[in-house]
């Protein structure tokens, strides 16, 4: 079975008012974090984010996660346009879709997520944490 992570990375962060991929945490960045707990337990991870020449790719490549980029140029129109870049020709049979913001995903929550995508399949994986629903969700 194929599962893999979408991690959302193309939008610009108004509300926040500077680029918060990039902001420093502990020796790291927020998105270099992320990107690093998924890589711990997902074999593929499709990184969206609008070109070529984000400077978060930079800093991601030295860090030597593995990751394959996507690029959504329509992504100022909404997350909807980065999600479609991350889902076109997936040929995975469960796609779990995360933002770069979260940093603070522990390792077992992303494995029990896995472990469920795989025990229990089902269309739609959505965590919950005290019957609030949760990141990262999953489709088949």
């Amino acid at each position: 079975m194929k599962i893999g992570a979408i991690i959302l990375a193309a939008g610009v962060a108004k509300r926040f008012g500077t680029d918060k991929r990039l902001q420093p945490l502990g020796q790291n960045t927020v998105a270099t974090t992320t990107l690093s707990n998924y890589a711990d337990i997902f074999d593929t991870i499709r990184l969206v984010v609008r070109s070529d020449t984000d400077p978060l790719l930079t800093i991601l490549n030295d860090h030597l996660v593995q990751f394959e980029p996507i690029f959504a140029a329509d992504a100022d129109k909404g997350m909807g346009h980065s999600l479609s870049a991350g889902f076109n020709n997936l040929k995975w049979d469960y796609a779990f879709v995360a933002l770069a913001d979260m940093p603070f995903l522990k390792s077992e929550s992303l494995e029990c997520l896995i472990n469920s995508a795989k025990n229990k399949p089902k269309e739609i994986i959505r965590p919950t944490y005290h019957t609030k629903p949760g990141h990262p969700w999953a489709f088949r």
